[in-house]
C-alpha cells in the first residue's frame, strides 16, 4: 500500500497563483492604483476631526449629610438599611444621565449654534441631538470615580471650548443638587424639631400634672436630699454601732 501526499497539489496551486497575478498584473495595478487614489481624495475631501477630553474627578463631602447618617444609624437593623444604601449621595451614573439630557444638549446647541456647524438648518430639535449625540461620549470610571467627557469637532478650539462647557454645566448641576438637598434636610430637621418640641410641652404637662397630684416639686432635687438623708443617718448608724462595741468592751455588761 502506498501513501501519497499533497505537496504536489500545493505546488501546483502556487504555480496558478503566480500564473493568475502574472496574467492579470495590469488589472491588479490599475485596481489598486484607483482604490488608493479614491481614498486619498476621500481623506481630502472630509473635513479632519479633533477629539476634546476632559476628566471630572467626582468630589468627596467632608461632611455627613442627613441621609448618610440616617443610614448609619439604620445599619444596626440589619436588612432594613439596605433598601436606600446611597441616600444623601448622587452616583456617577446620575450625572452621566444629566449630560446626555434634553435639557443640557439643548444648551449645548444653542450656546455653539451647532445647527449651522451640523448643517442641520430647520430640522428638528430631535435630529440635531442626535448628531450631537455622535460627536460626544461620557463614561464613567468607577475604579477612578471619575467621569470621562469626550468631545469630537471640525474646530479643535470648539472642541475644546464645548468639553469646558460640559465640565461648567456638570458644577453647576452638582452645586444645584447639593442646594437641593440641602434645603430638603433644613426641611427635615424643622419637622423633627417641631415634633421634638410638641412632645417636649407634653412631657412638661404630664410632669406639672403628677406635681399637682404627688406632691413632688422637683423630683431630682428631691431624690438628691432623700440619698443625702439616708447617707447622713446611715453614718449615724455607724458611729452609734461603733460607739456602743467600744462601750461593750470598756464597761461591765451589767451597766446601765
Amino acid at each position: 500500500v502506498e501513501f501519497m501526499t499533497d505537496e504536489s497539489s500545493h505546488q501546483v496551486n502556487l504555480l496558478d497563483f503566480v500564473a493568475f497575478v502574472i496574467r492579470w498584473r495590469k488589472f491588479l495595478l490599475i485596481t489598486i492604483l484607483a482604490v488608493s487614489l479614491i481614498v486619498a481624495a476621500i481623506s481630502f475631501v472630509l473635513p479632519s476631526k479633533f477629539r476634546s477630553t476632559g476628566v471630572v474627578q467626582a468630589s468627596e463631602s467632608s461632611s455627613q449629610s442627613i441621609g448618610s447618617l440616617i443610614s448609619s444609624k439604620l445599619a444596626s437593623l440589619g436588612g432594613i438599611s439596605g433598601f436606600m444604601p446611597g441616600m444623601g449621595e448622587v452616583s456617577g451614573q446620575l450625572f452621566i444621565v444629566m449630560l446626555k439630557g434634553r435639557e443640557l444638549s439643548e444648551r449645548v446647541i444653542d450656546q455653539f449654534d451647532l445647527r449651522t456647524v451640523y448643517h442641520t438648518g430647520e430640522e428638528p430639535i430631535e435630529e440635531v441631538i442626535e448628531v450631537l449625540k455622535g460627536q460626544t461620549n461620557f463614561e464613567l470610571d468607577l475604579q477612578a470615580n471619575t467621569i470621562n467627557i469626550d468631545v469630537e469637532d471640525t474646530s479643535p478650539v470648539r472642541a475644546r471650548d464645548m468639553t469646558a462647557y460640559y465640565i461648567e454645566q456638570l458644577d453647576l448641576l452638582n452645586q444645584d443638587i447639593n442646594a437641593r438637598r440641602a434645603e430638603k434636610e433644613r426641611e427635615f430637621i424643622g419637622r423633627r424639631l417641631a415634633v421634638a418640641r410638641a412632645s417636649l410641652t407634653m412631657c412638661e404637662d404630664s410632669m406639672s400634672a403628677f406635681q399637682l397630684r404627688t406632691g413632688v416639686l422637683d423630683i431630682e432635687e428631691q431624690i438628691k436630699a432623700t440619698v443625702q438623708a439616708a447617707a447622713k443617718i446611715e453614718a449615724q448608724r455607724l458611729m452609734t454601732k461603733a460607739e456602743l462595741e467600744l462601750n461593750i468592751q470598756i464597761f461591765d455588761p451589767g451597766s446601765p
